[in-house]
């Protein structure tokens, strides 16, 4: 339970399901179970570790939606969720995160709309959406976003304009500015 650092990644042969029990350990920071063969869905366990910062579970087969109760854990500075088959919504909740810098949730089955919550973390530098069916368009809130310097939103089914984050300070922003998104900013269009 003293355990500050979990790391198990880069095993393909690391199957079955995420241990429900690392809810458990309660002083933990760093959490690595990126790049093996974990099935199912994430544990709702995980929000019980109050004092992680990083969490990296990226690269497996994880299935299911984000679970709501990470928007307990208030430490989180990154979260690397990208290379999975998560449905559903991104949680609301993910906008309690104040500390979160580094937010990646590409190349997955996400939907829905962009909530709006998102342009709360006010120190986020880093915002990776692409390759999910996202509907809708891109909120406005994310204008608040002043440290953010790498958006990217292409391969979704957003809509709309998003020249109002032309005024910050990105240095990369992909859109699918081509056929579906206005932007006259973007640094890539797809």
């Amino acid at each position: 339970k003293d355990m500050s650092v979990f790391s198990l990644y880069g095993c393909s042969e690391l199957t079955g399901t995420i241990p429900t029990e690392l809810g458990q350990l309660s002083k933990l920071v760093y959490l690595f179970l990126h790049s093996n063969g974990f099935q199912g869905t994430i544990p709702t366990e995980i929000g019980q570790l109050t004092n992680i910062q990083q969490l990296y579970i990226q690269d497996n087969s994880l299935t299911g939606s984000i679970p709501t109760h990470i928007g307990f854990m208030t430490e989180l500075t990154q979260i690397s969720l990208e290379f999975n088959a998560l449905t559903g919504e991104i949680p609301s909740q993910l906008g309690r995160l104040d500390n979160m810098d580094t937010l990646t949730l590409y190349q997955n089955k996400l939907s829905g709309p962009i909530p709006q919550s998102l342009g709360d973390l006010e120190l986020l530098r880093r915002l990776e959406l692409f390759s999910n069916p996202f509907t809708g368009t891109v909120p406005l809130s994310l204008a608040n976003l002043n440290t953010l310097n790498t958006f990217y939103i292409d391969y979704t089914n957003i809509t709309g304009s998003i020249d109002f984050m032309c005024d910050l300070n990105i240095k990369k922003m992909y859109s699918d500015c081509v056929t579906e998104v206005e932007c006259n900013c973007c640094t890539d269009c797809t």
